[in-house]
């Protein structure tokens, strides 16, 4: 036991900081939708948006990227182009993905006006960084994720032992007992959080090579890369018809969350998401309108970000988290607390 509690407290203590960082960082991205409202171009409440009507649009894809260029200052890779109604409005979102954090520029496709430069640090974009350690090499990342993954496990089995093997103070209710809010609020808030620190360490896999290992969408003729130069307004399956072809899978049409254009199984195609449930994507085919992944199927990606975000609940689940982010901070603050008093008692 003596073993037990000299684990459980040192790592512990190495923990802290972190958890506590990763619960802050973690309430403001599950609010970043309402984070970036507070930009939007005039205060009407966001609709329900069942399609997205880019052929109002007064610049096209294209021309949404050639700005994103200039306020770029150069040709960048392009890692995806979001379509939304964000802000206000309809928006492009452009995303590069050679630096990291990935630089975005956000644009009002109705008046081809720049929302959000690349250059401009979001909060969201802040937060990104320092929930994921952006800010130091992705090897160091990686092995960062892996070390606090094993140390949570650590802390989380050292807990439970100790709990069932006292279980008789367990129900104490006094609020100014500290030894209460930390055994209390840990034994609820500690599963939940080595499952997040299990399956984000998945998510630092760039490539997602183990998640994609076992896909069973693949397209029948695949495409190449699209370059610098790529012309997506060629593409014959517009974000509109996209859409069609994703409501078409439901009797009743869904509310919309956002579609991404990238370059994904192998050929450009549209991952079109909706606000319900667990917000998993259909993925259609930018060529032929084909459904390579249908809303009815998951992929280990999207099973894992579910599991990593906890999104079981549509639109509350972010309300949810919110709670067991607070437990995280209250666990961590209670334990440094016993960690002080525990220091005092012995000197």
């Amino acid at each position: 036991m003596k073993l037990l509690r000299k684990v459980h407290k040192w790592f512990g203590l190495i923990l802290v900081l972190p958890v506590i960082i990763y619960a802050i960082t973690c309430i403001f991205l599950g609010h970043r939708d309402q984070i970036r409202e507070l930009n939007k171009v005039d205060n009407k409440k966001p609709p329900v948006v069942y399609n997205l009507p880019y052929s109002q649009a007064i610049i096209s894809i294209d021309d949404a990227i050639n700005l994103a260029y200039k306020d770029l200052g150069k040709k960048g890779k392009i890692d995806r182009i979001e379509m939304r109604y964000d802000q206000g409005t309809l928006i492009y979102r452009i995303r590069f993905k050679e630096e990291k954090p990935e630089q975005e520029t956000t644009i009002n496709a109705l008046n081809s006006e720049i929302l959000i430069s690349a250059h401009k640090q979001e909060v969201k974009v802040f937060m990104e960084m320092i929930h994921s350690y952006y800010f130091v090499p992705e090897l160091v990342t990686i092995i960062i994720g892996h070390i606090w993954a094993i140390l949570m496990f650590l802390i989380c089995i050292t807990g439970l032992i100790m709990y069932i093997k006292t279980r008789k103070g367990n129900l104490s209710l006094k609020f100014t007992n500290t030894r209460m809010w930390h055994r209390n609020i840990a034994i609820l808030a500690c599963v939940p959080l080595f499952i997040s620190a299990l399956t984000g360490i998945l998510l630092l896999d760039p490539e997602d090579a183990w998640l994609k290992s076992i896909s069973d969408w693949k397209v029948s003729n695949t495409t190449e890369k699209p370059d610098a130069d790529f012309k997506y307004n060629s593409l014959p399956i517009s974000v509109e018809k996209a859409i069609e072809i994703y409501q078409n899978q439901f009797d009743k049409p869904k509310e919309l969350r956002r579609s991404i254009l990238k370059y994904q199984y192998g050929t450009m195609a549209y991952a079109v998401a909706s606000q319900e449930r667990m917000r998993q994507e259909t993925i259609i085919n930018a060529y032929t309108g084909e459904i390579i992944k249908p809303y009815s199927k998951i992929t280990l990606r999207e099973l894992n970000k579910i599991f990593h975000q906890f999104y079981f609940f549509g639109k509350s689940t972010k309300y949810i988290v919110d709670v067991f982010d607070l437990c995280l901070i209250i666990m961590s603050v209670s334990g440094l607390l016993l960690f002080k008093l525990k220091k005092k008692t012995t000197v």
